[in-house]
């Protein structure tokens, strides 16, 4: 059984940035998917920043161990500047997923690319159901 995990840092103590991220994982940490995602989730903040941009960064899949690893970067001053801050790191963090999905997809074409998106955007239609 494959699943997402990820590995998080926060680079500063706001509490509605670590309880907004917290729900996303959890979220998906039910997801099987046919490739392990490993990801380093790393939100600057006021403590420690990041020079990269927002979004995905070093990904790199290994068809033998079915597994991917990736960061996804989220800098300070677009948390900051979110006007719906939840809905920012969903998009951010969502948007990834997919990115990491389809380059699976091309690697591996045994992997049905809408299948396991659809999987991911189902726990985020629950979500914004509930």
């Amino acid at each position: 059984m494959n699943s997402i995990a990820f590995r998080t840092v926060f680079g500063g103590p706001h509490a509605e940035v670590v309880e907004a991220t917290r729900r996303i994982t959890r979220q998906l940490s039910d997801v099987t998917l046919t490739y392990n995602l490993d990801i380093f989730l790393y939100l600057a903040g006021d403590i420690s920043s990041t020079e990269k941009t927002t979004g995905l960064h070093a990904p790199r899949v290994s068809l033998a161990k079915q597994t991917m690893t990736a960061q996804i970067h989220i800098r300070h001053d677009d948390l900051q500047s979110a006007g719906d801050l939840k809905e920012f790191l969903e998009e951010t963090i969502y948007q990834a997923l997919h990115e990491m999905i389809t380059r699976i997809a091309t690697k591996d074409a045994s992997v049905d690319a809408g299948a396991e998106t659809a999987k991911i955007d189902a726990v985020r239609n629950r979500a914004l159901s509930a």
